[in-house]
């Protein structure tokens, strides 16, 4: 039997009343595989345990010993803070691809994308994040996206329609990350402005596209290109009157299906890109400090091993 790395079981009353266990080495497991857990309707969590934490608390208690200033994860600068030497160095090791010993963004890849994104805030970080991904990879967004910010190419919303009305609409969801969908809360997003998907339909689309289910899919098409009614409220409580044609509606179908499945969702790219920049903040200002703790956390699991 196998045993997922950060799945965790939550149920209301001991797991055994629920579902067969079984031992697995020193672990109780469910005997049940994920997807049923889930069919059964219980909640399966993920809890990751990441060796950058251990990095960044044993960084701060050197910094502490070394220069006496004392400050918590917390405490560090907001990511947007203009004109902090130390939050502006955070940003240029990444436009620069200085990035060892930094979350995330180690590998050859990310290092490509953050140089050319060139990062100036946490949505940027986030966007780095969710782009190193098989689908937006696929599809060019990582060119895309930098191009596009930096105003080599223009947010452009052709491919799709040549209608006004449509354009703003589509802009309205897809605007902040430069026409990009790179997140599944967009594609979603996007689903409610077409369609008029509620937030039962959204949740189907984003499973089905997650899961790569062929029937489901064909399920949420169909739904996709019959619309929403002829008007809905928007989740601001404005009103939306749905005015795709069947057309425009089925080329945005063919834009996002492809490369939805192998999507972040924000909030896992919002917390992951937090933290790369904790890291960076970290080795901006005092790399030494930072270093003596990737070692230090280094040997410690060595030696745990």
């Amino acid at each position: 039997a196998s045993t997922h790395a950060a799945g965790v079981v939550i149920t209301k009353r001991p797991v055994y009343e629920y579902v067969p266990l079984a031992r697995n080495d020193e672990s109780v497991v469910c005997q049940y595989s994920m997807t049923t857990l889930e069919e059964l309707g219980l909640l399966k969590m993920d809890v990751l345990g990441l060796t950058n934490l251990d990095i960044a608390s044993t960084a701060l208690d050197y910094i502490r010993d070394t220069t006496g200033t004392v400050f918590t994860l917390e405490e560090i600068p907001h990511p947007s803070t203009k004109g902090n030497t130390i939050v502006d160095g955070a940003y240029g090791l990444m436009a620069a691809g200085r990035t060892s010993g930094l979350f995330q963004m180690e590998s050859a890849g990310m290092i490509k994308i953050a140089q050319s994104v060139v990062p100036e805030n946490l949505d940027d970080v986030s966007a780095i994040v969710a782009l190193f991904r098989p689908g937006p990879l696929k599809a060019g967004m990582d060119r895309s996206y930098a191009a596009r910010k930096s105003g080599e190419e223009q947010v452009t919303y052709t491919d799709f329609t040549n209608d006004p009305v449509e354009t703003a609409a589509i802009d309205k969801v897809l605007g902040a990350t430069y026409g990009m969908a790179i997140y599944q809360e967009t594609i979603m997003r996007l689903s409610t402005t077409v369609a008029g998907f509620d937030a039962a339909q959204r949740s189907r689309l984003r499973k089905a596209m997650g899961k790569k289910k062929q029937s489901e899919m064909d399920a949420c098409l169909t739904m996709w290109l019959e619309g929403a009614p002829k008007e809905f409220l928007d989740e601001d409580g404005s009103v939306i009157s749905p005015v795709f044609s069947p057309v425009s509606a089925q080329k945005l179908w063919d834009f996002i299906s492809g490369a939805a499945s192998y999507l972040f969702n924000a909030s896992h790219s919002a917390a992951y890109g937090q933290l790369a920049y904790y890291t960076a903040y970290l080795k901006s200002g005092w790399p030494v400090e930072y270093s003596a703790a990737i070692l230090a956390v280094a040997d410690k699991e060595e030696k745990r091993l």
